[in-house]
């Protein structure tokens, strides 16, 4: 499930329209119905700010700068490490992302801790992937299963 996933499975479940959020945002109506719109259909990337308003929009709580110490990103042809995907806005925003939606966020810091791995595997366009942990303890990981969404 990516981020634009996780927006429209949130308004579903709260019963909410998208004019209806855009009015809950901070600014003028009018534009963020159409940052929405323009997000929701996959016509942008909504960055990190309008996450945080969308997310305040929706009362959820999605922290958007958690750090784990230690990430790799595979495409299917090539790695990506930790230096690489901070200086690469799709990768970190992907990183970011799954952090946020698959249980990651909650255990950074143990996972910090621990000197454990994020390892996401995506596809070519870096537009969605799936997050899992490596070198970590059973306990940590039995820990992230239960958290996992």
């Amino acid at each position: 499930m990516d981020m634009i996933d996780k927006i429209q499975t949130e308004l579903k479940q709260q019963g909410l329209s998208m004019v209806e959020l855009a009015r809950r945002m901070k600014g003028n109506t009018a534009t963020r119905k159409k940052d929405l719109s323009e997000i929701l259909n996959r016509k942008r990337d909504p960055g990190k700010d309008l996450l945080e308003e969308i997310a305040e929009g929706l009362n959820v709580k999605w922290s958007l700068d958690v750090s784990i110490k230690s990430v790799i990103i595979f495409d299917g042809e090539k790695e990506y490490h930790t230096d690489q995907i901070d200086n690469n806005m799709q990768l970190s925003f992907l990183r970011n992302v799954i952090i946020n939606l698959a249980g990651f966020a909650s255990l950074v810091n143990k996972i910090n801790n621990e000197n454990g791995t994020l390892y996401i595997l995506t596809d070519k366009t870096h537009a969605s992937g799936s997050g899992d942990l490596k070198n970590v303890s059973n306990e940590l990981y039995e820990e992230y299963l239960r958290v996992k969404p």
